[in-house]
């Protein structure tokens, strides 16, 4: 019983450390886990995973356990991301935080209307095609294999469309010399 015992001890000690040294490494890719946090989910995960080793399971005991506690806190910082961040608002109303009313944004609307007719209006066949493709939210992999050119074809096309809406809208705007 002693012998059980102290082996645990030694067991926990050696996974401690090798815990830590990961948990850091994930601290520092992603900076808004805290340690402790990555820490006890990866030492609870080898300490589950020591019980289900085998010896005829091809790995090492200590790489076996390391594993399943590396996939842990990858499994933590990934869970971690799709919750919502402490995030704290003003308590005020959102028509005060907002101070546009709805005339505002139908102008707005109108004008983001013209501003595309604009831009469709100087493309050529294939990049009207590409620009209409990119309203309707496809990626450029999904519009090249859509429309049978490559994705370097598509980029081109995409970063010609980009020069002219930044050209556009710094003639709105009055000064073309803000976007070179």
């Amino acid at each position: 019983m002693q012998r059980d015992k102290n082996y645990e001890e030694q067991f926990f000690d050696a996974i401690r450390q090798y815990v830590l040294v990961d948990a850091r490494k994930l601290k520092l890719r992603h900076p808004r886990m805290e340690i402790d946090d990555l820490t006890q989910t990866g030492i609870i995960a080898a300490w589950v995973a020591r019980k289900t080793w085998r010896k005829d399971g091809g790995a090492s005991q200590m790489t076996y356990v390391m594993r399943a506690s590396r996939y842990a806190m990858y499994h933590e910082v990934k869970r971690s991301a799709k919750r919502p961040s402490d995030v704290v608002l003003d308590e005020s109303a959102i028509h005060t935080m907002f101070k546009s009313n709805f005339t505002d944004q139908v102008d707005f609307q109108v004008e983001l209307q013209i501003m595309c007719e604009s831009i469709l209006c100087r493309l050529a066949g294939r990049q009207k095609d590409v620009a209409q493709l990119l309203i309707e939210g496809y990626p450029a992999a999904k519009i090249a294999l859509i429309l049978g050119i490559t994705r370097g074809r598509v980029s081109q096309i995409i970063h010609a469309i980009r020069e002219i809406t930044q050209v556009l809208w710094a003639d709105e705007q009055g000064s073309l010399e803000t976007f070179r």
